[in-house]
Parts: structure tokens; C-alpha cells; sequence
């Protein structure tokens, strides 16, 4: 009697040829995994840029609509220079956030950001006292009373961005005489 020398369906896998298969598929579901747990935090880190760069949008909105004198007495006020937000960016009450911002005028404190320039002003024509504010807004993404403390610290961490803008005034002053045009 001769036996066939290919397998028929009656024979099944030997246990080394089961523990290769299981080994190759453990190593693929590891090397998911850590794709997957990667691209969960790229995503959230997204997310962050995406709700900063709204409040800072909000924040600096705000800075546009106050009447150009009285935006020194506004900021004076703790209660309008930090702000309070949820994870969408919506502005929450204090203890509930998960973002912290405060504005600072002119730059953030321990902010190598230099004083702004204007482009096509190198003469300085333009009355940058009486016409443009620039401030300075640092957002912090830890939450609860921890957040103020991020804020404030010394050295720049992983959990702190500082964001700078400028508030121009848009209305004509009464003194500024106008100028005619031919």
C-alpha cells in the first residue's frame, strides 16, 4: 500500500505549525493596537488646536468690540482676563473647565514673542498707540484649579500655548481731520 504524499482534508495542523499562526496574528493585533492608540491621540491633540484656536477667535472678537478707551479698565477686571471653557470651546463657569485662558496686553508673561512690526511700515507712519493693540493670550488645557496654576508657571510646559493677536481701532477719530480725495 502506498501512501499519497499531499494532505487530505481528514489531517489537521500540527500544534507548531498553530503556534506560528497564533504567534503572527498576535503580532499583527499588537501593531493595530498601537496604530489605533496613536491616531486616539493625534485626534484629541487635534481637537485641542481646533477648541484653542476658537476661543482665542472668541477672545480676540470680544478685544475688537470693546470701545477702543475703555479696554484698560475691562482688562483690569480679573473676571474678563481669565476665561473659562469646556472641551468645545463653550465658556463655562470656573471649576467645570477644561480650558484656561487669560489675555495679557501687549505680550504674556516669560513670552520671547517680540513687539509687533507692520508690514510696509518700516518709517513707522502709522500711530500704533492710537490705532493697534496687541495682546497676548495663553490657554492652558488642565483642568480644574490646576489650569490657573499652568497659567502662571515659569517655564513653558506641554499644556500651555501662547497665542498673540492684535485689536485694531476701526473708528474714525472726531480730531483726525479728513482727507479729501480728488
Amino acid at each position: 500500500m502506498r501512501r499519497s504524499q499531499h494532505p487530505t482534508a481528514n489531517q489537521a495542523a500540527t500544534l507548531i505549525e498553530l503556534t506560528i499562526a497564533l504567534g503572527v496574528m498576535a503580532t499583527v493585533m499588537v501593531s493595530l493596537l498601537g496604530m489605533l492608540s496613536q491616531g486616539f491621540l493625534t485626534m484629541r491633540k487635534a481637537a485641542d488646536i481646533s477648541t484653542e484656536a476658537r476661543i482665542v477667535q472668541q477672545l480676540l472678537g470680544e478685544l475688537q468690540s470693546i470701545e477702543w478707551d475703555r479696554i484698560d479698565v475691562i482688562l483690569a477686571s480679573e473676571e474678563f482676563r481669565t476665561r473659562y471653557f469646556d472641551d468645545q470651546g463653550i465658556e463655562t463657569a470656573r471649576g467645570k473647565q477644561t480650558f484656561t485662558a487669560r489675555i495679557y496686553p501687549d505680550r504674556a508673561p516669560g513670552s520671547s514673542s517680540p513687539t509687533f512690526s507692520l508690514p510696509g511700515d518700516a518709517d513707522h507712519r502709522i500711530d500704533r498707540e492710537n490705532h493697534l493693540r496687541r495682546f497676548a493670550i495663553r490657554i492652558t488645557n488642565v483642568p480644574g484649579e490646576a489650569g490657573e496654576m499652568a497659567l502662571e508657571a515659569p517655564e513653558k510646559t506641554a499644556f500651555r500655548r501662547d497665542f498673540s493677536g492684535t485689536v485694531v481701532r476701526l473708528r474714525k477719530d472726531s480730531s483726525t481731520p479728513s482727507q479729501s480725495t480728488p
